[in-house]
């Protein structure tokens, strides 16, 4: 998973840390922190489109949402 993403664990896991403590992102009933990070990862090392980013990610809501709430940080 992390060699899709072209991060080391330790690295997600400190820009996760980050993320929760500065109070940028929040878990939610729907997605966690992890796997928001996980997805904008993903789109962002395969110079994914968003077309491509919708099928692949469709069974979590609002991604493309939370896509856009990281360009915005």
């Amino acid at each position: 998973m992390y060699n899709m993403m072209r991060i080391d664990p330790d690295s997600l896991r400190s820009l996760v840390a980050h993320f929760r403590d500065t109070g940028l992102l929040k878990d939610n009933m729907h997605i966690d922190v992890e796997e928001k990070l996980a997805i904008f990862m993903h789109i962002i090392a395969h110079k994914m489109p968003n077309r491509a980013a919708n099928s692949r990610f469709q069974q979590l809501l609002l991604r493309a949402r939370y896509f856009m709430k990281f360009l915005m940080l």
